[in-house]
Protein backbone atom coordinates (compact mmCIF):
# COMPACT_ATOMS: atom_id res chain seq x y z
CA UNK A 1 0.00 0.00 0.00
CA UNK A 2 1.60 3.11 -0.96
CA UNK A 3 1.88 5.98 1.60
CA UNK A 4 -1.28 8.09 1.40
CA UNK A 5 -0.33 10.81 3.75
CA UNK A 6 -0.97 13.17 0.80
CA UNK A 7 0.32 17.06 0.95
CA UNK A 8 -0.27 17.69 -3.12
CA UNK A 9 -2.60 16.49 -5.29
CA UNK A 10 -2.36 17.59 -9.21
CA UNK A 11 -5.66 17.40 -11.41
CA UNK A 12 -4.62 17.06 -15.13
CA UNK A 13 -7.04 17.90 -17.38
CA UNK A 14 -6.87 16.76 -20.70
CA UNK A 15 -8.62 17.03 -24.10
CA UNK A 16 -7.87 13.79 -26.14
CA UNK A 17 -9.50 13.36 -29.52
CA UNK A 18 -10.90 10.27 -29.92
CA UNK A 19 -9.11 8.84 -32.25
CA UNK A 20 -5.86 9.36 -30.47
CA UNK A 21 -7.16 7.68 -27.17
CA UNK A 22 -6.19 4.33 -26.84
CA UNK A 23 -2.18 5.74 -27.74
CA UNK A 24 -2.67 8.67 -25.22
CA UNK A 25 -4.07 5.98 -22.48
CA UNK A 26 -1.61 3.03 -23.23
CA UNK A 27 1.01 6.40 -22.64
CA UNK A 28 -0.33 7.86 -19.46
CA UNK A 29 -1.23 4.58 -17.78
CA UNK A 30 2.16 2.34 -18.57
CA UNK A 31 4.75 5.05 -19.87
CA UNK A 32 3.85 8.48 -17.88
CA UNK A 33 2.75 6.85 -14.43
CA UNK A 34 5.86 4.22 -15.04
CA UNK A 35 8.30 7.37 -14.58
CA UNK A 36 6.81 9.01 -12.18
CA UNK A 37 6.41 5.40 -10.32
CA UNK A 38 10.36 6.16 -9.82
CA UNK A 39 9.64 9.68 -8.47
CA UNK A 40 10.16 10.25 -4.61
CA UNK A 41 6.96 11.36 -2.76
CA UNK A 42 5.02 9.78 -5.90
CA UNK A 43 1.92 7.72 -4.46
CA UNK A 44 -0.19 7.14 -7.58
CA UNK A 45 -2.67 8.08 -9.69
CA UNK A 46 -6.48 8.10 -10.04
CA UNK A 47 -7.88 8.56 -13.31
CA UNK A 48 -11.18 9.15 -14.99
CA UNK A 49 -12.05 9.21 -18.60
CA UNK A 50 -15.17 11.17 -19.37
CA UNK A 51 -18.48 9.09 -21.20
CA UNK A 52 -21.84 10.42 -21.72
CA UNK A 53 -22.85 7.01 -20.22
CA UNK A 54 -21.38 8.14 -16.74
CA UNK A 55 -22.33 11.86 -17.05
CA UNK A 56 -25.87 10.19 -17.28
CA UNK A 57 -25.79 8.11 -14.79
CA UNK A 58 -23.94 10.04 -11.60
CA UNK A 59 -25.46 13.60 -12.75
CA UNK A 60 -28.64 12.46 -14.63
CA UNK A 61 -27.47 14.61 -17.41
CA UNK A 62 -27.90 12.84 -21.17
CA UNK A 63 -27.80 14.41 -24.54
CA UNK A 64 -27.96 18.44 -24.92
CA UNK A 65 -25.80 21.22 -22.67
CA UNK A 66 -25.54 21.24 -18.95
CA UNK A 67 -26.55 23.83 -17.25
CA UNK A 68 -24.01 26.79 -15.73
CA UNK A 69 -26.17 26.63 -12.56
CA UNK A 70 -27.86 23.57 -11.10
CA UNK A 71 -29.37 22.26 -8.48
CA UNK A 72 -27.50 21.35 -4.81
CA UNK A 73 -29.89 21.12 -2.18
CA UNK A 74 -28.78 23.24 1.17
CA UNK A 75 -26.62 25.48 -0.85
CA UNK A 76 -26.58 29.06 0.16
CA UNK A 77 -25.14 31.92 -2.18
CA UNK A 78 -23.81 35.18 0.13
CA UNK A 79 -26.00 33.91 2.68
CA UNK A 80 -28.87 32.99 1.33
CA UNK A 81 -30.28 29.70 0.49
CA UNK A 82 -30.81 29.00 -3.30
CA UNK A 83 -30.03 25.64 -3.70
CA UNK A 84 -28.06 25.70 -6.56
CA UNK A 85 -24.91 26.01 -7.13
CA UNK A 86 -22.31 27.28 -10.58
CA UNK A 87 -21.31 24.25 -12.37
CA UNK A 88 -17.88 24.77 -13.82
CA UNK A 89 -17.37 21.56 -15.09
CA UNK A 90 -20.22 22.59 -17.28
CA UNK A 91 -18.77 25.55 -18.47
CA UNK A 92 -15.31 23.92 -19.31
CA UNK A 93 -17.30 20.53 -20.20
CA UNK A 94 -16.36 20.45 -24.15
CA UNK A 95 -12.52 21.35 -23.00
CA UNK A 96 -11.11 17.83 -21.55
CA UNK A 97 -12.61 14.25 -21.68
CA UNK A 98 -9.53 12.98 -18.85
CA UNK A 99 -8.62 13.39 -16.01
CA UNK A 100 -5.50 12.68 -14.27
CA UNK A 101 -5.25 13.08 -10.43
CA UNK A 102 -1.68 12.59 -9.47
CA UNK A 103 -1.38 12.04 -5.66
CA UNK A 104 2.29 13.35 -4.21
CA UNK A 105 3.33 12.94 -0.20
CA UNK A 106 6.09 16.01 -0.05
CA UNK A 107 6.06 19.44 -1.33
CA UNK A 108 9.40 18.87 -1.72
CA UNK A 109 9.76 16.63 -4.58
CA UNK A 110 7.44 18.87 -6.91
CA UNK A 111 10.66 21.16 -7.87
CA UNK A 112 12.98 18.06 -8.93
CA UNK A 113 10.29 16.00 -10.34
CA UNK A 114 10.90 16.31 -14.19
CA UNK A 115 14.59 15.36 -13.55
CA UNK A 116 12.95 12.52 -11.89
CA UNK A 117 10.58 11.70 -14.28
CA UNK A 118 13.42 11.15 -16.71
CA UNK A 119 15.27 9.05 -14.75
CA UNK A 120 12.33 6.91 -14.43
CA UNK A 121 11.54 7.11 -17.89
CA UNK A 122 15.16 5.78 -18.74
CA UNK A 123 13.96 2.81 -16.46
CA UNK A 124 10.56 2.06 -18.56
CA UNK A 125 11.54 3.10 -21.87
CA UNK A 126 15.43 1.78 -21.61
CA UNK A 127 14.93 1.25 -25.77
CA UNK A 128 13.99 4.99 -26.66
CA UNK A 129 17.04 6.51 -27.88
CA UNK A 130 17.34 3.15 -30.25
CA UNK A 131 13.81 3.64 -31.48
CA UNK A 132 13.77 7.60 -31.53
CA UNK A 133 17.36 8.77 -32.94
CA UNK A 134 18.67 12.02 -32.66
CA UNK A 135 16.03 13.42 -30.59
CA UNK A 136 15.87 14.57 -26.75
CA UNK A 137 13.59 12.86 -23.79
CA UNK A 138 11.84 16.12 -24.40
CA UNK A 139 11.19 15.77 -28.24
CA UNK A 140 9.71 12.00 -27.43
CA UNK A 141 7.10 13.38 -25.15
CA UNK A 142 5.77 15.94 -27.19
CA UNK A 143 5.77 13.40 -30.38
CA UNK A 144 4.45 10.61 -28.60
CA UNK A 145 2.43 11.88 -25.58
CA UNK A 146 1.89 15.49 -25.30
CA UNK A 147 1.40 15.66 -29.52
CA UNK A 148 -1.65 13.58 -28.78
CA UNK A 149 -3.43 16.36 -26.67
CA UNK A 150 -5.50 19.40 -28.07
CA UNK A 151 -5.20 21.16 -24.74
CA UNK A 152 -3.81 20.49 -20.87
CA UNK A 153 -3.93 22.61 -17.90
CA UNK A 154 -2.60 21.51 -14.41
CA UNK A 155 -4.82 22.56 -11.10
CA UNK A 156 -2.24 22.03 -8.05
CA UNK A 157 -3.85 21.08 -4.45
CA UNK A 158 -1.90 21.21 -1.18
CA UNK A 159 -3.82 18.80 1.20
CA UNK A 160 -3.80 19.60 5.00
CA UNK A 161 -5.63 16.66 5.89
CA UNK A 162 -6.35 14.16 4.04
CA UNK A 163 -9.48 11.70 6.28
CA UNK A 164 -9.58 8.23 5.34
CA UNK A 165 -13.07 5.82 6.13
CA UNK A 166 -11.84 2.71 8.00
CA UNK A 167 -14.77 2.34 10.01
CA UNK A 168 -17.83 4.42 9.81
CA UNK A 169 -17.55 7.34 12.14
CA UNK A 170 -19.13 7.91 15.73
CA UNK A 171 -21.61 10.47 16.86
CA UNK A 172 -19.72 13.69 17.64
CA UNK A 173 -21.15 17.21 19.64
CA UNK A 174 -22.77 19.51 17.08
CA UNK A 175 -20.15 22.43 16.49
CA UNK A 176 -22.45 25.13 18.91
CA UNK A 177 -22.49 22.30 21.44
CA UNK A 178 -18.54 21.68 21.25
CA UNK A 179 -18.08 25.65 21.56
CA UNK A 180 -20.73 26.07 24.07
Amino acid sequence: MPNTDFKLVIFEYWDVPEQNMEQFMYWYEHIFFGALSHTPGYSGVAINVRSKEALAKVLGHGDGPRKAISFHPFLCQLGTRTDAMIDFDALLQNEWNVVGIQFLTSKEHLEPMFENFVKGFEIVQPSWREENPGLTIEDVLIKDFFGLVNNHWDVFLDCTDTLWADAPAPAVPSWAKRNG
